[in-house]
């Protein structure tokens, strides 16, 4: 498994490329996978301010 600042650049990639297919009306973009990775980029981003805070973590 990635680290979590490598996993949220990572998904903030891939939300990079389905916002184009979005904008481009791109006929295989998926508004519930565009959800998935928000809510991943979500949750990484909350656990990587919670090990920045607690190095325990």
């Amino acid at each position: 498994m990635p680290r979590h600042g490598a996993a949220l650049m990572r998904l903030m990639e891939i939300e990079g490329d389905l916002n184009a297919q979005r904008v481009n009306d791109d006929s295989s973009y998926s508004l519930l996978r565009h959800i998935d990775i928000l809510i991943a980029i979500v949750g990484e981003a909350r656990t990587l301010r919670a090990a920045q805070s607690d190095p325990a973590i």
